[in-house]
């Protein structure tokens, strides 16, 4: 998804800062991994159902979402089950949800990375959804900065959409400076867990 690049090289550099996924088999590892990569965590993909304790654990998932949502506030979080009977939960708190087996799963995960995750196009949207404009690059996006409504603008800032979009595109230094909450971004890539 990577196509932003003035050449060969930046395109390689860019690849090397791209996210790294983890995987984790449990929630204590998963836990663990999400406090020790807490200021790079770009967004959570996690089963409802995991080990936890020893044992499947139906509340595994949502428990890890809610730590990932307490730590990084407006990091997405999908969660994943063959059970359906999850779903309403998973989108009363706000969640993403995915059908394992469904036979559409890769084409919805695909979409939820690429709106959710900040990995396709920056639209423009007012605060009732609708879209106002669209940007494929940063150009694009310096482009339509000049014609959106002031209302979309706010309304992005105040969500941090500007800045997941932009350390999606590995631009760390200038996501930090938009962020609302200031924290520190060390030299380390950004991260997406998948449990």
């Amino acid at each position: 998804m990577i196509q932003e690049g003035i050449n060969v090289a930046h395109k390689l550099v860019r690849m090397q800062a791209r996210p790294r996924i983890l995987l984790s088999s449990d929630f204590e590892d998963a836990a663990s991994l999400v406090q020790e990569y807490r200021n790079y965590l770009f967004g959570l993909v996690s089963d409802v159902e995991f080990p936890w304790e020893g044992k499947l654990s139906p509340e595994a998932g949502f428990e890890l979402a809610h730590m990932v949502k307490s730590l990084v506030p407006d990091a997405p979080v999908v969660l994943q089950t063959s059970r359906t009977e999850f779903r309403p939960r998973a989108h009363a708190e706000g969640y993403s949800f995915l059908r394992k087996r469904s036979p559409t799963l890769l084409k919805d995960l695909r979409e939820i990375l690429t709106e959710q995750f900040g990995f396709g196009d920056f639209v423009f949207r007012l605060p009732d959804s609708s879209e106002v404009g669209r940007a494929k690059d940063m150009n694009e996006l310096e482009e339509q900065l000049q014609t959106v409504p002031a209302e979309s603008i706010v309304f992005h800032s105040q969500s941090n959409h500007f800045s997941h979009w932009l350390m999606a595109r590995t631009e760390f230094a200038l996501a930090a400076k938009l962020r609302r909450e200031k924290s520190p971004i060390l030299p380390a890539p950004n991260i997406f867990a998948v449990i």
